[in-house]
């Protein structure tokens, strides 16, 4: 494909530190893969029920790239902040969250349907993340560009995308640090730690809206002006980093980067 576009996926997650609820009793396959985790730094609580309230907002977005003297489009869904609360025990999670009014006040952006699902799996030195996403209804950022009024945003109700992923990466320091702790609290990260990532992403999906995806008025100045629909595969190995800074034993801060070579 000759046009030059890229896509983001970006998710945004908050979420405070939690404390086991309620324990329940061992079993051996738990405590072998507690003993596999440096008991200085993790601390298991796979046997208990443990819980959390969080802030979150999932949105896939659509870049598509000019010249340097020009602006890039960036196409974004108008998700909402959502609120919930969540619990864990053993292998099974479930979380609980709403977009409640006060937290999403209307601002021109539109409306957008979307379904995002997502599974995540966290073995002692892997971790395996599984993307389904569908979104229709797009805004174009900033406000003014590609509209006729320099006050609003420029809407596309009709654009959607339909995303499909795997991500694979071992973990070379899974015995200190743990993705565990920071998105599932099964476990409490006492130090801070990190380690590096390696594997690789596999995504494949398409992008389509009802007309072309440059607004008309200013289609001359972009090369993707009569491109309606992308499809796209991209596939290729990964490397990155992942921190957890643990403050005062129970408050912590997890990110985590990585950077792909991807060929499709």
């Amino acid at each position: 494909m000759g046009h030059n576009r890229r896509l983001y996926t970006s998710i945004i997650c908050l979420m405070t530190a939690c404390l086991p609820l309620c324990a329940a009793a061992q079993y051996p396959a738990l405590v072998a893969l507690a003993k596999k985790a440096d008991s200085t730094y993790i601390q298991t609580y796979d046997s208990m029920l443990t819980g959390r309230f969080y802030f979150s907002r999932k949105y896939t977005s659509i870049h598509l790239g000019a010249a340097k003297s020009i602006a890039n489009l960036r196409y974004r869904p108008n998700t909402t902040l959502n609120m919930g609360i969540g619990a864990t025990y053993r292998s099974f999670t479930l979380n609980l969250a709403y977009g409640f009014p006060f937290l999403n006040p209307e601002k021109g952006k539109g409306n957008t349907r979307y379904l995002d699902l997502q599974s995540h799996i966290y073995p002692r030195n892997w971790t395996i993340d599984f993307f389904g996403q569908f979104y229709k209804g797009y805004f174009l950022s900033p406000r003014g560009l590609g509209s006729n009024d320099l006050q609003r945003y420029y809407l596309r109700p009709d654009l959607g995308i339909s995303l499909f992923g795997l991500a694979v990466y071992n973990l070379r320091n899974g015995e200190r640090f743990s993705y565990r702790a920071a998105f599932l609290q099964s476990e409490w990260q006492k130090k801070s730690a990190g380690t590096l990532l390696f594997g690789g992403e596999v995504y494949a999906g398409s992008v389509s809206g009802d007309s072309v995806l440059v607004p008309s008025s200013i289609a001359d100045q972009y090369d993707q002006r009569e491109v309606r629909k992308i499809r796209f595969l991209e596939l290729g190995p990964g490397a990155g980093y992942a921190y957890t800074f643990v403050v005062k034993k129970h408050w912590f801060l997890t990110g985590a980067a990585t950077l792909n070579m991807d060929i499709g």
